[in-house]
């Protein structure tokens, strides 16, 4: 009886990886997560300065709080993306 889950065929070798090629994309999420928080810290600090500042400290706290959330969100996710390699 034969193990079905090796097989001695030559034609099944599987191609190699292309060496860097799981770097590149993984730079890159990690980049794209630090510009997209850039992002939006620039445009929450342009919107707090424009609309909220007149309004009172608890609007501005609030719209902090939600750029913060926002910012961690994003590079979480390119963590995410570095990890999951």
């Amino acid at each position: 009886m034969t193990n079905d889950t090796e097989s001695t065929d030559p034609l099944l070798i599987e191609a190699p990886e292309r060496p860097g090629r799981l770097e590149g994309d993984t730079a890159a999420a990690i980049c794209a997560s630090v510009v997209g928080c850039l992002s939006v810290i620039v445009c929450a600090v342009g919107f707090i300065r424009a609309f909220l500042v007149p309004g009172g400290a608890l609007p501005v706290v609030l719209a902090g709080i939600a750029t913060g959330v926002v910012s961690c969100a994003l590079l979480a996710g390119g963590v995410w993306a570095w990890l999951k390699r």
